[in-house]
């Protein structure tokens, strides 16, 4: 999410947008905002839109790339691309924070094991509702550090009626040598490295590479 105001498309007098492609994940969203104090409910607004695609809404003061979310992106050049929407969206001094895992060098091993092996999400939830997802890499580049998984999911509802669903993902793991590239190469002044949400600096063994940037190009 992001706080500012829009313009264009997204006219709105609002503080925060919220983007996603998924409908899912957007309802889950408005389930968690329905909790808030109606006074910030009416300052969020979300909307289903294909960051790759699709034009973001303008002139913030913060852009939010969280969550590993630039994992979820096939291609460097995807990930590269919400960068540049990432200024494009910003007002002048505005900041973007970009928090992802990272690899370094060519593609990990762990990336590279043949056969079948559990997969994110599996467990129980609250309700009952049983997750199981496997993971099966099919192909990968070594020195692209690009690879391709087969990915099965099944959902067993409280009720016992159950969803499978089967679907190929690639993936390009982010290294901290790319994100400072694009970021600087697109007008931002990397002001923070953390290795952590906590805030602590960023060193060799941080699984996380956090970014903090300002836009220096007007």
């Amino acid at each position: 999410m992001a706080p500012g105001a829009s313009s264009s498309r997204w006219r709105s007098t609002v503080t925060r947008w919220g983007l996603d492609q998924s409908s899912g994940m957007l309802d889950r969203a408005r389930a968690k905002i329905a909790q808030l104090p109606h006074e910030a409910q009416r300052r969020i607004t979300l909307a289903q839109a294909d960051v790759i695609s699709d034009r973001w809404p303008q002139g913030f003061d913060l852009v939010v790339l969280g969550g590993n979310c630039f994992y979820e992106l096939a291609t460097p050049q995807e990930q590269e691309g919400c960068i540049i929407s990432a200024a494009a969206s910003l007002g002048p001094g505005g900041y973007v924070y970009v928090d992802n895992d990272h690899m370094e060098g060519e593609l990990d091993k762990s990336w590279q094991r043949p056969g079948v092996r559990q997969g994110f999400p599996t467990g129980t939830c609250a309700d009952g509702t049983r997750v199981e997802t496997t993971t099966e890499t099919i192909w990968y580049d070594m020195p692209r550090r690009l690879a391709k998984f087969r990915r099965c999911t099944r959902v067993t509802l409280p009720d016992g009626r159950v969803t499978e669903k089967e679907y190929i993902q690639l993936k390009h793991p982010v290294s901290i040598v790319e994100v400072r590239t694009w970021l600087e190469m697109h007008g931002f002044a990397v002001e923070q490295l953390y290795g952590d949400r906590a805030g602590n600096p960023y060193t060799e063994a941080s699984q996380r590479a956090i970014f903090w940037a300002r836009l220096t190009r007007a």
